[in-house]
């Protein structure tokens, strides 16, 4: 806790969720913005930044879209933002609203823990550290593209891409990198 305390000490800016913010598990920023995917509420709230600080809430999703994410896992954002559901789904949105998303040849029994997507490359990356693998799709056609298995990864909890052909994973005690 010391520790903590002295990382936020120095913050610029504070926020205090209101009652409308129930669970709220991951945050992604996108710039301008902070967005906190909230599985209680089954929403994504887009908070604007600037100057250091942290603006109003407001629901990211346009007047009369709907989705369930109250199983939701991760968030992650390129240009669209990608929610991973504990049942394996994954839900891509853009501008507020469904954009189609279908994945293909996924593999037996697979679950999303983690997210990461990549303008470079266009892949996105699934950690399913309940089978010990890193499961790579095409981000336009969903299509399967390969999955990595490692040591290391049932005991992983986040993954970040470095470069094109880079994953970070963060694993325990260790920072773990693998080509793709």
């Amino acid at each position: 806790k010391t520790g903590m305390t002295a990382i936020l000490s120095g913050t610029r800016s504070d926020l205090k969720f209101d009652a409308a913010v129930v669970d709220p598990i991951a945050v992604e920023v996108f710039p301008g913005a902070a967005y906190v995917l909230d599985k209680g509420a089954s929403e994504i709230w887009r908070f604007g930044l600037s100057g250091g600080l942290i603006n109003d809430r407001r629901r990211w999703w346009l007047s009369g879209v709907e989705a369930d994410v109250r199983g939701a896992t991760d968030i992650a954002i390129d240009t669209d933002i990608w929610v991973g559901l504990s049942n394996g789904k994954i839900l891509r949105f853009r501008r507020g609203q469904f954009e189609k998303f279908t994945m293909s040849d996924v593999p037996e029994n697979f679950s999303v823990r983690r997210l990461a997507v990549s303008n470079d490359n266009n892949l996105l990356a699934v950690l399913d550290s309940d089978k010990g693998r890193i499961v790579l799709f095409n981000k336009d056609t969903g299509a399967y593209v390969k999955q990595i298995l490692a040591d290391g990864l049932s005991e992983a909890t986040d993954l970040v891409w470095v470069s094109d052909h880079e994953l970070m994973i963060l694993s325990g005690d260790k920072l773990l990198m693998t080509s793709i």
